[in-house]
């Protein structure tokens, strides 16, 4: 519960720390509220497959929020909705994380290329990729603590996870850098 709990504030602080008129934010923001109902599945009614199918909306999300390339966008957020729609007759948890692994694979991936070509300013360009990243290495433990149920990946989750979302939420403010020229 507690940890659903500091989720619930990250999404807060996403809403404190953005401007919501800007695209960016209201994809931000989005990306949030779809993580808070994943976890709300995942760690209070324990509907993993639910849970990792939103999962798989934020990450659709996010390569939206990264990338340029808006027909790939289009036919990822129509599988998504296609994916979702079978979700709720057809469960299979492993269908679903391999969904879930491709879609990740596509943010992740456009957010290192928007890192790359320098599309968000500093700092916000380093909180995404560093944010992602902690991402990712949450999911690998979360993997590796449901392929052999080890209980460090099942503890080492929460120590990517929180930090990825803490960066995440404040990655579409709008910082202030000082040069030295001023």
């Amino acid at each position: 519960m507690i940890n659903f709990l500091l989720i619930s504030a990250c999404v807060f602080n996403s809403f404190l720390q953005s401007d919501r008129h800007r695209r960016d934010s209201i994809f931000l923001i989005a990306a949030m509220l779809f993580t808070l109902a994943a976890d709300f599945n995942m760690l209070i009614v324990e509907n993993y497959s639910m849970g990792i199918t939103f999962f798989c909306m934020v990450q659709i999300i996010y390569f939206y929020r990264y990338s340029e390339n808006c027909s790939l966008t289009l036919l990822i957020s129509f599988f998504a909705a296609s994916f979702f729609m079978l979700n709720l007759f057809i469960v299979s948890i492993v269908a679903i994380a391999i969904c879930y692994f491709i879609c990740f694979f596509l943010s992740l991936t456009s957010a290192i290329k928007a890192f790359v070509q320098k599309k968000y300013p500093y700092p916000n360009s380093y909180l995404i990729l560093w944010g992602m990243a902690l991402f990712c290495c949450c999911d690998i433990n979360v993997a590796l603590s449901y392929l052999n149920a080890n209980q460090l990946s099942a503890h080492l989750i929460w120590v990517f996870y929180l930090p990825s979302q803490i960066l995440l939420s404040f990655s579409a403010k709008t910082f202030k850098v000082r040069t030295f020229t001023e």
